[in-house]
């Protein structure tokens, strides 16, 4: 009777176990679809058996665990190319923004604009005299400022998209880091301390997923304990550790004009600087890739403002001044020139200030040195001012140089007859003070065509002091675009190396994207074959536990009729 009855204990066992696993296909088959799920299989036991004599004989089956079907090297491998593919494509699309910006097939490109400038320069020292080849200079020049405005205006949007993109990053990584300090503590206790590590699958899958995700935002290592709780280290900082997490925040600052957001662990106070991933890619990109270029269009703009106004300031319109005034301020008056922020660099040498007396013809020249680097009470602007008051004081004293109330320098005549202009200045110091210039500003946000010449055209430096038709200034200019003026290259062939370097690197970019993409591709393939639900599979699967619940409920039924019979025959 006793046997009959172990029977009907094995015959329950059955039902149980493979009611286990029927509801285990199940939910896989529910969650199939479901972001981040990893297949669940049943692992079956033989129970332990029991002594009849000398024999041991089955006491049926039991359910030992359900385990998820899973590689943890294939998903570190995969969470390793992600953060690749991630950093690869983000880089890739800041130096495609960057690319759109530069498009010189578009007509408003700087290049083309240079070109269009040079070319109105040249019609310019044809007819030095016509107002139309002069109103055409001007408006090129115009063009060609508008083009290094527009592209360095984009590439501050950039930056500041960039620096968005870096704020909302902050909040996603915090939120994730928490949500995982949150899930090893219920795997923890779910798993009582490790005692029955592996068990707590679906929040397992919950935290893989989350893993990935992180993964995918920064180059992470993470470190499962004996308990069931993964640390995540960044960059050799404490992200996760246990149940506790080290939140990130930011602070303000300022470059160039531009709100950046910085990043630091909120505990340490460690400036948090992930390598990879696209937040490491963001921070790279706002930090260091869209800043070089900024760098380098302000670095162009730079040398052909300079390199114009020093030619433009030395040379002489249809007219004279008789009064001028510096389109710079400086930042102090007696400061020695050298130590203050000029927009153009100057050094020690002279130029030739010459003064015309409009009525009889007279032209008097005066030497004017000018002492920047000396030992000895190296120039200010008032000592500037002085040194020319001084030179002209006995033949002129009508002729006044001085510093404004907000610290530009103005050269003033105050007898009508006596004009001024500059001659063959080696400082620079003119064209940094804006004197006679044809620009304005020093980088590309700020670059712009001298009012003074926009508004008189007459005051368009053609000549170099040989009357109207005198076109040797003009011809300076146009000289310009074929010395090599930066980094031993001309103006259009540095231009246009930089194009090219940024377009090959943009392509390597992309290429090197998509290689790592097919990485990825492949390694998620294997994953989901391995990990993922196959509904045919486990239909498969719900067949055979089926027929074996089928077979334990036929061997109940015959025990059942067994134990009838036994009780009829009492």
């Amino acid at each position: 009777m006793a046997g009959i009855f172990s029977t009907l204990s094995v015959a329950r066992s059955a039902l149980l176990a493979q009611s286990a696993a029927i509801r285990t296909v199940g939910q896989n088959i529910a969650n199939a679809d479901t972001e981040g799920y990893t297949r669940q299989r049943v692992q079956f036991a033989a129970a332990r058996p029991e002594r009849l004599g000398r024999l041991s004989i089955g006491s049926g089956v039991e359910v030992s665990r359900i385990e998820r079907v899973i590689d943890q090297h294939l998903e570190e491998s995969l969470r390793r190319a992600a953060t690749s593919l991630e950093d690869l494509s983000t880089r890739s699309k800041v130096l495609g923004r960057i690319e759109s910006v530069f498009n010189e097939l578009d007509e408003e490109g700087i290049g083309p604009a240079l070109d269009r400038f040079f070319q109105a320069v040249n019609d310019w020292s044809v007819r030095p005299e016509d107002s139309t080849a002069r109103r055409q200079v001007i408006a090129s020049a115009d063009a060609l400022a508008d083009a290094f405005n527009y592209a360095g205006k984009r590439l501050i949007e950039i930056r500041s998209s960039l620096n968005d993109e870096v704020e909302t990053g902050v909040g996603e990584i915090n939120r994730m880091a928490s949500e995982i300090a949150q899930l090893n503590g219920q795997i923890v206790e779910a798993e009582n301390g490790g005692r029955d590590l592996g068990t707590a699958n679906d929040l397992r899958d919950r935290r893989d997923l989350l893993l990935r995700r992180l993964g995918e935002l920064v180059d992470l290592k993470a470190i499962e304990t004996s308990t069931g709780a993964v640390n995540i280290m960044v960059n050799g900082q404490w992200l996760v550790f246990g149940k506790h997490t080290q939140q990130l925040e930011t602070y303000q600052t300022a470059e160039d004009g531009i709100r950046i957001t910085k990043v630091r662990m909120a505990e340490s106070g460690a400036a948090f600087a992930p390598e990879s991933g696209k937040f490491g890619a963001l921070l790279a990109g706002r930090d260091s890739i869209v800043p070089g270029f900024m760098q380098d269009l302000d670095k162009f703009a730079n040398t052909i403002i300079g390199e114009i106004n020093r030619v433009h300031s030395t040379g002489e319109g249809l007219r004279r001044f008789s009064d001028l005034t510096g389109t710079v301020a400086v930042s102090s008056p007696t400061a020695p020139l050298s130590e203050l922020q000029l927009p153009l660099a100057v050094s020690d040498g002279r130029f030739f200030f010459t003064v015309k007396n409009e009525s009889t013809g007279r032209i008097d020249r005066y030497d004017i040195a000018v002492n920047l680097t000396g030992s000895q009470s190296p120039m200010s602007l008032q000592d500037l001012a002085a040194a020319i008051n001084a030179a002209v004081a006995d033949d002129h004293p009508e002729i006044e140089a001085s510093v404004t109330n907000d610290f530009r320098f103005r050269i003033r005549s105050t007898e009508s007859a006596l004009t001024f202009g500059f001659e063959e200045d080696t400082t620079g110091v003119l064209a940094a003070l804006g004197l006679n210039t044809l620009f304005t500003g020093a980088k590309a946000s700020d670059m712009s065509v001298n009012d003074l010449v926009r508004s008189d055209p007459a005051l368009l430096a053609a000549g170099q002091g040989d009357g109207p038709g005198d076109n040797r200034n003009a011809l300076a200019i146009l000289a310009l675009r074929d010395k090599p003026l930066i980094e031993q290259a001309t103006l259009e062939d540095w231009w246009h190396g930089k194009l090219g370097a940024l377009g090959v690197q943009q392509a390597q970019a992309k290429e090197l994207a998509e290689n790592q993409q097919r990485i990825v591709d492949h390694l998620t393939n294997q994953r989901e074959a391995l990990s993922g639900v196959n509904i045919d599979e486990e239909a498969i699967n719900l067949i055979t536990y089926q027929r074996a619940f089928q077979g334990a409920a036929r061997l109940l039924a015959v025990v059942d009729s067994l134990v009838a019979t036994l009780l009829d025959a009492v």
